[in-house]
């Protein structure tokens, strides 16, 4: 889930495979291959992603990340 997560906030490598269809494969989160910047745009996009697509409140996703980070 985490990588479909990552995908739909728009943080993939896309390519054509051989027969034609379009592949989407997540961008690496390792702290190695993000700055903190494209790491903190990345969080908040996933955030927005679940909202959407689960309806929980922002503030309490938010809230809940922060309790154990």
């Amino acid at each position: 889930m985490r990588k479909d997560l990552i995908i739909e906030a728009g943080f993939y490598d896309e390519w054509v495979d051989f027969q034609g269809v379009i592949q989407r494969e997540a961008k690496s989160i390792s702290f190695a291959s993000m700055t903190e910047d494209d790491f903190s745009d990345l969080y908040s996009k996933v955030i927005d992603v679940i909202v959407q697509y689960f309806n929980f409140d922002k503030q309490d996703i938010i809230d809940n990340v922060e309790q154990y980070y």
